[in-house]
């Protein structure tokens, strides 16, 4: 459990934010409190395209531009992106060893309110982002745009800390199909 800094009421305040994988068990047996980390399983080994990239602009290269299917796999290190990043239909974005904290998709800080922007913004279908720490944006980490009729979106082993925000946000566009 981290403490982080959130909006509530059009207000900054100071909440506790749980990490949704790995789940965090607490127990409490005589006394004494002990914690097991699980963590979680670990995808399959991409197939169709793969693309290695190493450094921040090669990221946002690949991001917007297809296959469908392609792979694209991130070299441990920190990105600071210079936008929000869109993936394509069937874009997957995986950190490359598979261990969230070896690679850091890092934004303008959570505070930064000239870059109003989120980390991820989802408005294709068949995305995965999987095995990353996203962070320090004044929005969202992920915003999956429910009314772009987005389907079969998967987050997969993701640690987000300092947003502004919403670490996830749905949204819809509220009209019946």
């Amino acid at each position: 459990m981290e403490r982080k800094e959130s909006m509530h009421f059009g207000k900054r305040c100071r909440v506790s934010t749980f990490v949704i994988l790995p789940l965090l068990l607490v127990s409490v047996a005589s006394g004494q409190s002990s914690s097991v980390i699980k963590t979680a399983p670990p995808l399959p080994p991409p197939s169709g395209t793969v693309v290695y990239v190493s450094a921040t602009w090669q990221l946002e290269a690949e991001m917007v531009t297809g296959p469908a299917g392609k792979t694209i796999m991130i070299q441990p290190g920190t990105y600071a992106i210079t936008k929000t990043q869109t993936p394509a239909a069937g874009i997957t974005v995986r950190g490359a060893t598979g261990n969230r904290d070896d690679v850091v998709i890092q934004g303008w800080g959570m505070n930064n309110s000239a870059e109003k922007r989120n980390a991820f913004w989802v408005r294709y279908s068949d995305i995965t982002i999987a095995d990353l720490t996203i962070r320090d944006v004044f929005y969202h980490g992920v915003q999956i745009a429910a009314e772009y009729q987005t389907d079969r979106i998967r987050l997969h082993n993701l640690k987000i800390i300092d947003c502004g925000e919403r670490f996830i946000k749905g949204s819809t566009n509220n009209q019946e199909a």
